[in-house]
């Protein structure tokens, strides 16, 4: 009766074979999960706009006609620190939390400022306030990368 056991020679380069894949895949999936660099001009400009943003949302009681030189500048730093944040590498969330706070909070406040003319302090304050609390989680998420 002939034996139908596989040489060990062909046992040992198959199972070193098998643990190179295994390896090389928990490698790749390891190194997926390493997020983006610390950036200083993302944090900066996140810190900045904690400052200027609310002032100007709280200017909102007054004409925009006087403050949409301002509105504009914000709006143009808003897109360039999105854009910065989406075309780093690993920086998704950090992109999408930029994406919120630009079309979802920033822009509806300030064209409904454009349409209204004028906004009421009960619409400002809340408003101001969401926007303080996605700047400062922008602020932490770029704290905790790794530099």
């Amino acid at each position: 009766m002939k034996s139908v056991l596989i040489p060990a020679k062909t046992v040992k380069w198959t199972s070193l074979f098998v643990w190179a894949i295994v390896l090389s895949g928990l490698l790749t999936g390891l190194s997926s999960c390493v997020a983006a660099r610390f950036d200083q001009v993302a944090l900066d400009t996140a810190t900045a706009l904690g400052d200027t943003l609310p002032a100007l949302m709280q200017k909102a009681t007054g004409a925009y006609s006087q403050s949409e030189t301002e509105v504009t500048a914000i709006l143009k730093t808003l897109d360039d620190a999105h854009s910065r944040a989406a075309a780093t590498k690993k920086n998704g969330d950090v992109a999408e939390q930029w994406r919120i706070l630009r079309d979802d909070m920033v822009k509806p406040f300030f064209a409904r400022w454009k349409e209204k003319n004028k906004l009421d302090k009960d619409f400002i304050k809340p408003a101001a306030t969401q926007v303080k609390d996605a700047l400062a989680s922008i602020e932490r998420a770029e704290k905790v990368k790794p530099k």
